[in-house]
């Protein structure tokens, strides 16, 4: 079952993934190309690892421990958010200049990919269990 829906979450957020990656790329190509920086692409894989071990972490414990779901949710969406606090302030520490640029990309891949991984979530949970 596991081996299942790991494959199911990787395909399902590859899938979603890119035509943000895509729709990234073309806009900093073109409109925004004075606010593209190189941690554009350190972003994006980040955001993808983080979503699918969200997505698939979230689920195993829905299935393992259903009366826990909820402290599982709060746990790991708090070492989620820790995570990208983390990254978020080093790289401004280091890089102060480039903060808006920086912080425009980091929100727009933080809500999509968030959205998308509770979305999934929550479809697969729901379908799993026969709600």
């Amino acid at each position: 079952m596991a081996e299942t829906v790991l494959k199911s979450v990787v395909r399902k957020t590859i899938l979603f993934s890119l035509p943000v990656f895509i729709t990234g790329t073309i806009l900093f190509a073109t409109i925004l190309r004075s606010w593209f920086l190189p941690v554009y692409f350190f972003l994006f894989f980040l955001f993808l690892a983080v979503s699918i071990a969200y997505s698939y972490l979230l689920i195993r414990a829905a299935h393992r421990y259903p009366g826990k779901f909820i402290a599982w949710f709060m746990g790991i969406t708090m070492v989620k958010f820790l995570l990208y606090f983390l990254v978020m302030v080093l790289y401004l520490l280091f890089y102060r200049e480039h903060a808006v640029p920086f912080l425009l990309t980091f929100l727009v891949f933080y809500f999509s990919f968030t959205a998308f991984a509770i979305s999934l979530t929550l479809r697969t949970v729901n379908k799993t269990s026969g709600g």
